[in-house]
């Protein structure tokens, strides 16, 4: 006997076969169609988990629609929808769109029964660069965790308000909050932006006191960066070379200390010997790296990193590299050779001109200075 299957709107044979036995038992056994179908069963299993959460939010959407009561079942499908949006949203930098979930969020009182949404929340507000807004919600969220916090936490880092984002951590703590391994790298990244190298050197001791820096890269060069950016270059190196394992974030972490204190030979160096360990530079490494060619007016090397960038196709779509390589051009006093490179840039914009003029001034070429100010200004009349 075979089934039909009507009662859905779905027509077609049905999968199983039921013949009835002797005795009125039913033996079950499936059918040439079913048996095919056996090698996409895993397949099925999950498209059969998406269609039933597409059934939950149209469900959802009915009853909120209709005014109807909605089930716990019903907010968590409700609250992770809406967490997919504010992500979203955040990705987007669309402040206005996530201001009205944020609405939708409020008239729902969703934020009282779900804690990841309030934190996804603030993170989006603080994402946008509203930090004001994404204070004012955390502050009124019935539950903060340490999610919530980090997110807040990192926005205010983000926009170079490091002052907030220790006070944010100590508020945290004052709460009897753990932080994670996120949050200690976004706190350090706040200790390197208010030179606070003290506030630094206590979190360190923290990390080191829970065995975090031998499992996780990120917090070794946060380390790295931190005591960079706050001048204690001896201590910087020692943390990197104390890492079980370094990347070229770390190495170009301590390069950008060494070349932002005027130590381009130490800066070299490191170059150096990231290259033999195996470590290829990235834009920012490579950056850096002029810059410590330009202060030790290492014409050659910088030729060489300058030949490196361009095999690499960098320029073409890096204006700040492009800058770079004008500025140790410049700095080196190879003037030619800095106004060939500036002609060639696919993007040029002020500091590109700056950089060059800077230049001049440096070496007291108040000739070729004047034709350099004469052809900037004419390139300006030209695009206005």
């Amino acid at each position: 006997m075979v089934l039909q299957n009507h009662h859905c709107g779905v027509y077609g044979q049905a999968l199983y076969v039921f013949p009835v036995c002797e005795g009125g038992t039913v033996e079950f056994k499936p059918s040439e169609k079913q048996r095919a179908m056996g090698a996409t069963s895993h397949r099925n299993k999950s498209i059969s988990k998406s269609a039933e959460k597409f059934r939950e939010e149209a469900i959802l959407a009915r009853q909120v629609k209709h005014g109807e009561e909605v089930n716990d079942k019903g907010w968590k499908v409700k609250g992770f929808s809406l967490m997919t949006a504010l992500k979203t949203c955040a990705a987007k930098q669309d402040l206005y769109q996530g201001s009205k979930i944020h609405a939708d969020i409020r008239s729902s009182g969703l934020l009282e029964k779900d804690t990841y949404l309030g934190s996804t929340l603030v993170s989006m507000y603080a994402k946008c660069g509203a930090l004001v807004r994404a204070q004012q919600v955390i502050d009124e969220l019935p539950v903060r965790d340490v999610v919530s916090w980090t997110a807040l936490i990192a926005g205010y880092v983000q926009h170079g308000h490091g002052k907030e984002a220790l006070g944010c951590f100590h508020q945290m703590q004052s709460e009897g909050l753990s932080p994670n391994a996120i949050t200690y790298s976004c706190i350090l990244k706040a200790c390197g932006i208010m030179q606070d190298a003290e506030m630094g050197k206590q979190i360190h001791d923290e990390i080191v006191s829970q065995g975090l820096l031998e499992r996780n890269v990120v917090l070794g060069n946060a380390l790295v960066d931190m005591y960079a950016k706050c001048g204690v270059l001896t201590k910087a190196h020692k943390v990197l070379d104390e890492l079980s394992t370094r990347d070229v974030i770390s190495w170009t972490a301590l390069i950008a200390g060494y070349v932002q204190r005027g130590h381009g030979k130490e800066a070299l160096g490191c170059f150096h010997r990231m290259r033999s360990e195996g470590l290829s530079p990235n834009a920012i490494t490579y950056a850096c790296t002029l810059k410590a060619c330009g202060i030790m007016q290492e014409v050659d090397m910088g030729k060489q990193i300058h030949d490196e960038i361009v095999s690499e196709g960098l320029l073409e779509k890096n204006v700040v590299l492009g800058n770079a390589l004008v500025d140790m051009y410049a700095k080196c006093g190879v003037f030619t050779k800095a106004h060939k490179v500036l002609d060639e840039l696919p993007t040029q914009n002020v500091i590109s001109w700056t950089t060059l003029i800077a230049g001049y001034v440096r070496q007291e070429q108040g000739r070729e200075l004047l034709a350099v100010l004469r052809e900037c200004g004419a390139r300006a009349s030209l695009q206005m």
